[in-house]
């Protein structure tokens, strides 16, 4: 980001005090802190400040008195407001990222088809076998060898049972 940056009157960014309270900033501080918040490497501009458990950066928004996420506050900055019901999308998959080329405003439906799963991209199960692409009825992916392995122990107790 170059320095001649704004910030819009509704979106003040603050630093947190000694005791964890957030404290206004004026505007020069506040693109000054924001700035230096930012590190560009050769594709992302990743974010330096406060981080939320999932990754993404977040920022104080004065108007709304709470914490935002700065991907967002990059993005209405540098390239408009994001329509209503749309999310933004990290096309590098970084969460950290803030660079706005990065991020294109998308249904939260196709955000998720896009997004990588960990189950999806996992292809063993946990006791080692390959995942064939089985789903059951409820549409969780199923490791056919264990559900025979559970499917023979159940009948076996069941036949143990009525004996």
């Amino acid at each position: 980001m170059n320095d001649d940056l704004l910030l819009s009157d509704d979106l003040i960014l603050a630093n947190r005090d000694t005791m964890g309270r957030f404290t206004k900033l004026t505007e020069e501080q506040s693109v000054s802190s924001f700035i230096k918040r930012i590190e560009k490497t050769e594709s992302c501009w990743l974010w330096k400040g406060c981080l939320d458990k999932n990754g993404y950066g977040l920022a104080y928004d004065q108007e709304r008195m709470n914490t935002g996420l700065a991907h967002r506050l990059v993005y209405i900055l540098l390239k408009g407001s994001i329509a209503e019901g749309l999310v933004l999308d990290h096309l590098c998959r970084t969460h950290a990222c803030v660079n706005p080329e990065h991020l294109e405003a998308v249904t939260q439906k196709e955000n998720v088809r896009r997004g990588e799963s960990y189950w999806r991209n996992k292809d063993h199960c946990t006791k080692g076998h390959e995942y064939k692409g089985t789903v059951n009825t409820r549409g969780a992916r199923v490791c056919r060898a264990c559900a025979n392995e559970r499917n023979r122990a159940y009948l076996k107790r069941k036949e143990l049972s009525n004996v």
